[in-house]
């Protein structure tokens, strides 16, 4: 799953402190259209792992989807996003592997030469010499690779393609190695494991593992049971309790980043559903902020809603600021903003996405109270 969150700040008792962000998303939903603040692109549908609890689209069904969009019109919404505001492109995640795009570089390049910041989401098994030390050269901002465990067994495992776990850790020695020659801490690394009844128990070892090999941030992330495969490598009930025990005694790991907060709560209370979080104002229907702030391109150049949802909205043709104030999506707008969900995944929204919405209510009271 990937999501790009809103550039704010949470201070020690747990309450975001907002910036601008906020206010130009404010003006967005409630009075006029900007352009996306964030683009998220999902380069392919093609994958070279196999992992087993992924939610991505058929392997079988692969001939039936449409070419990839375009190397130059990726490139010309890159240019025009640019130009245009978007401050960030959070790229892959859902599926499909992203190194598999060709010349994917070349893009990532411009994007940062656009002024402009970015994350990519990558399975790990194609970061060889040569492209990480050209994602370190350009100063890329964020990678985020999906690491399921220290453990080279249980990652292949999981994974299913021997020798993944071996291509990472050796990825993750010359990201340290180039990331001194250069002299730059970017990119930020940051490894998402997927939360499982095969890497729960060695939870703390784990996070001794990524701070020796120099990461920047752990991720952990809930299993999304999204089909019978995904259902065996849920936890137990008990496995979840002794999860929670053992996750307890890292909330104060000082050494990394992490969302250990966050992942304690999402165990310690399974209803993933949005909540109902009213500050008694007439903006409480809102539930998602998503269509106002990042803008889905799929891997044929169609918008989808946000990066849970694959329906294709409308293909991009000419400028992408046209597909983003389409008639389409602007409906999508109007049923959100009554309180009607757009479609049945987002009854099960995700946490982070989810959170980003109960940040910016809580904005919307604060501003309230202030004026």
């Amino acid at each position: 799953m990937a999501f790009c969150k809103l550039n704010f700040k949470r201070n020690n008792i747990g309450k975001p402190g907002f910036n601008n962000d906020f206010d130009k998303l404010y003006d967005s939903i409630f009075k006029k259209l900007s352009p996306p603040m964030a683009i998220e692109w999902f380069p392919t549908y093609y994958c070279n792992s196999h992992c087993r609890y992924c939610g991505g689209y058929d392997r079988k069904a692969i001939s039936e989807f449409e070419p990839i969009i375009p190397h130059e019109d990726i490139i010309e919404i890159v240019r025009l996003s640019g130009e245009g505001g978007t401050s960030m492109w959070n790229i892959g995640g859902r599926g499909g592997e992203p190194l598999l795009y060709p010349n994917l570089i070349d893009i990532l390049a411009l994007i940062k030469q656009q002024g402009m910041k970015g994350i990519l989401i990558t399975n790990g098994l194609l970061l060889n010499n040569e492209f990480v030390t050209k994602l370190t050269g350009i100063r890329w901002d964020i990678l985020r690779i999906s690491l399921d465990s220290h453990l080279s067994k249980i990652h292949d495992e999981i994974r299913q393609v021997s020798g993944n776990f071996d291509k990472i850790d050796k990825a993750l020695i010359l990201f340290k190695r180039f990331k001194k020659e250069y002299n730059t801490p970017l990119p930020n690394i940051v490894c998402c494991p997927v939360i499982t009844n095969k890497n729960y128990s060695y939870i703390l070892e784990y996070i001794d593992y990524c701070i020796e090999k120099g990461m920047d941030e752990i991720q952990f992330m809930p299993l999304t049971e999204v089909h019978e495969e995904a259902k065996k490598l849920s936890l137990s009930e008990k496995q979840r309790e002794e999860f929670i025990t053992l996750i307890e005694k890292a909330r104060s790991e000082k050494r990394v980043r992490h969302n250990i907060g966050f992942i304690i709560s999402q165990y310690k209370n399974s209803n993933n559903r949005p909540e109902d979080n009213s500050y008694n104002s007439s903006y409480d229907k809102l539930y998602c902020i998503h269509l106002w702030k990042t803008m889905v391109i799929s891997e044929d150049g169609h918008l989808s809603p946000c990066s849970l949802i694959k329906d294709k909205l409308v293909r991009i043709t000419g400028s992408y600021l046209d597909a983003w104030n389409s008639g389409i999506m602007n409906a999508l707008r109007g049923k959100i903003l009554k309180g009607e969900f757009i479609n049945a995944a987002c009854q099960d929204c995700c946490g982070p996405l989810r959170n980003e919405t109960l940040d910016f209510k809580q904005y919307i009271s604060s501003k309230k109270s202030s004026s």
